[in-house]
């Protein structure tokens, strides 16, 4: 499969949530055809351990989104509770966009 090269100027929808404590900024890229393709997180430590790592777990996940990889399947592989929370901050982005029914951009408005 090939990689789905993304126009220099697309559409994105940003919103905040919280997670074991932490807020996160996330911001969501759009293909042409409307269809999730890039993660952007933010946290709000800044410059810290936690902050690269949830910045380095969105690029993959967006090279991820980029090679086809459906959500449902991201979704599934993340780290989880016994509960069933994500217990990572990508893992509870993920899930904030499919509770947000932010997967196509046609949801996201």
């Amino acid at each position: 499969m090939t990689r789905s090269i993304l126009p220099n100027r697309r559409p994105a929808v940003t919103f905040a949530f919280h997670h074991q404590q932490f807020k996160y900024h996330v911001t969501c890229g759009y293909a042409p055809n409307g269809h999730l393709a890039e993660i952007f997180i933010n946290s709000s430590k800044q410059d810290s351990a936690m902050d690269a790592s949830a910045k380095d777990a969105a690029i993959l996940t967006s090279l991820a989104l980029q090679y086809g990889a459906p959500i449902p399947t991201i979704q599934a592989a993340m780290l989880r509770d016994n509960n069933g929370v994500a217990t990572t901050a990508i893992g509870a982005t993920v899930d904030e966009i499919v509770k947000r029914g932010m997967i196509c951009l046609g949801s996201a408005i």
